[in-house]
């Protein structure tokens, strides 16, 4: 658990420090300027990635091609690509009750989340009319400022154990609600970051605690093909709120009531939540791996 937190404030920080620095440049330098300086990034990651132990990685990827290659083509194409390893995790969340309701629930986290995304950059540059990409740099610092701060206020306040990691979940969920409404009231930008930047802190911890649930409920021999599955259900939810916030701004629907009502859509993951913690609060044993 400390290790994934950690992890989850290094991004943070990471987006915080990024988001700033972002604006920084876009307004001394514009904009071709701030995408040179991001693919400058991707190429430090890459070289950063290039110290990392090769052994063991060497293992797996001959151990894959050795399968593909022995396997008929069809199949070796599927085993290359990874399709039976996320099948085989969908089918074990499928047959187990908290495992799935854990997936449900913050797989809808990308239904808020997708749309919130979207909107940043119009209130940045429309609604608050700070031009130069100064607007939105404050909006993303303020979100990495939150996502930084929250499972460490969280911890405090919820605990650590699966009671207080189940009960974190909901408790972010409904300040998902309330900061997301708050943002599209909010009058100035300052108010308005501030909102986020709490909204953050909840949507942080609600992942964080989410991953730390799912670590404790599902055996090791397949926890990352649950975890394949757990972000293939997240990237579907968010590509589906981008495009539906996004093709609702062209039909002239206002940012205002968008970001509300992405906010409101969290009610749906709140309530199924709380509707499925009597499997979680049942002494049932450890999930194992199916036969």
């Amino acid at each position: 658990m400390l290790a994934g937190t950690l992890e989850n404030s290094l991004w943070s920080a990471t987006l915080a420090i990024g988001s700033s620095a972002a604006g920084a440049v876009l307004s001394l330098f514009g904009r071709d300027a701030a995408f040179v300086c991001d693919a400058a990034s991707f190429l430090a990651s890459a070289l950063l990635l290039r110290g990392l132990p090769e052994g063991r990685a060497k293992r797996i990827d001959a151990q894959a091609l050795q399968s593909a290659v022995a396997a008929p083509d069809s199949v070796g194409w599927i085993n290359l690509l990874g399709v039976a390893d996320l099948r085989e995790g969908a089918r074990y969340v499928a047959g187990h009750a908290r495992v799935r309701s854990l997936l449900i629930a913050k797989s809808c986290f990308g239904l808020t989340l997708g749309g919130v995304l979207v909107l940043l950059a119009v209130f940045g540059e429309r609604v608050f009319a700070r031009g130069g990409g100064a607007g939105i740099a404050m909006l993303w610092t303020a979100r990495g400022i939150g996502s930084f701060l929250g499972p460490f206020v969280a911890f405090r306040l919820a605990g650590h154990d699966e009671r207080g990691l189940r009960r974190g979940i909901l408790w972010s969920f409904l300040a998902l609600v309330v900061c997301y409404c708050g943002f599209a009231a909010s009058p100035v930008l300052w108010v308005a970051a501030g909102f986020l930047a709490v909204a953050n802190a909840a949507g942080s911890t609600l992942w964080t605690y989410g991953s730390a649930l799912l670590q404790q409920i599902v055996p090791d021999e397949v926890r990352g093909r649950v975890a394949a599955t757990e972000m293939g259900g997240m990237v579907l939810t968010m590509s589906s709120s981008t495009w539906l916030v996004g093709h609702l701004l062209d039909r002239g629907v206002g940012p205002r009531a968008l970001m509300a009502a992405c906010g409101l859509v969290a009610l749906v993951p709140a309530a199924f939540w709380a509707s499925v913690q009597a499997a979680f609060r049942r002494a049932e044993p450890r999930d194992t791996a199916a036969a």
